[in-house]
């Protein structure tokens, strides 16, 4: 399999919230990291203890993170 990138990648404007799990052995730190240059609009990411399907192994720990940070979007309107 070839990784091909893209030139110019398209940038997302929005607020971006982005979650990975720290027992993903798909997903690491350093990838959601880098994937900040992608976003122009606020940005954040954090981890949650999980494998690769923490959104139905932590719905809670997901929802702890999600729920403040769209809060902080709806006030910025």
């Amino acid at each position: 399999m070839t990784l091909r990138l893209l030139r110019n990648p398209v940038r997302v404007p929005i607020p971006t919230l982005g979650i990975y799990s720290t027992q993903d052995e798909w997903m690491t730190p350093g990838q959601l990291q880098r994937s900040g240059r992608y976003v122009t609009g606020p940005w954040q990411y954090e981890g949650i203890n999980g494998g690769h399907w923490v959104p139905l192994e932590q719905p809670a720990a997901v929802n702890s993170l999600l729920i403040p940070f769209l809060d902080r979007q709806a006030e910025a309107t």
